[in-house]
């Protein structure tokens, strides 16, 4: 209800005038007591993260705080979280495709929430995890993809798309597919490496970089 309307209302229910300062006061203290603190809310985060870990031992819980240094208290950073039960619904009935979408947080703290969705049977769609960050930057994308990466291996996300490729592409690409996936880090690098031989232009990242992408640090 916005100030106007309640002045109007305090005017003609108790004749009493008041100031746009005071409706604001108290506005606020009453959004407290009826939608919670943020602030409060906010400081029970990390107990709710060890609540769930205890409760649910398979679930992926991940929080980040901001200390400069120890006479200073730490300060809420990112949160991310994926329960068992939505982990084992994705895989159990789910297709093996995760799409990625954000929005802004009203409030006097700001951030992003960012949640991962998947679709159901029914074309539906099922939340697999969800996140809070404090906003679009380059070192909140960074962190954001390691927890992508976790969530992946924890849905077995790449295997489910092999199965997919292996049928779909035919025998003969998919043993090109397992030769690959059985590549060490120098493997791949030195197979790339002959094929930018073979080529005029080679206009793409180098070998090593994508190499790590497809197969981590091995």
């Amino acid at each position: 209800m916005k100030i106007d309307g309640i002045r109007s209302e305090i005017r003609e229910t108790y004749g009493i005038e008041t100031s746009k300062w005071q409706l604001y006061r108290a506005r606020v203290k009453a959004r407290d007591e009826i939608e919670g603190n943020h602030g409060k809310s906010y400081n029970k985060m990390p107990v709710y993260a060890e609540v769930v870990r205890e409760t649910n031992s398979s679930s992926l819980v991940k929080i980040e705080y901001d200390r400069l240094n120890l006479n200073v208290n730490p300060k809420f950073k990112r949160f991310f979280i994926c329960f068992e039960a939505m982990k084992n619904g994705f895989l159990e009935g789910c297709r093996p495709f995760i799409g990625l979408d954000g929005c802004h947080l009203k409030g006097p703290y700001g951030g992003v929430l960012l949640a991962a969705i998947a679709l159901d049977g029914n074309n539906g769609l099922f939340p697999v995890a969800f996140a809070i960050v404090e906003g679009e930057t380059k070192e909140s994308r960074l962190r954001e993809e390691r927890d992508s990466s976790a969530l992946r291996r924890s849905c077995r996300l790449e295997e489910r798309l092999e199965k997919i490729f292996d049928r779909v592409a035919g025998k003969k690409l998919a043993s090109v597919r397992k030769r690959v996936g059985k590549l060490a880090l120098t493997g791949c690098v030195q197979d790339f490496e002959d094929m930018k031989k073979r080529t005029v232009i080679w206009d793409s990242p180098p070998a090593a970089d994508i190499c790590r992408l497809g197969l981590g640090s091995r």
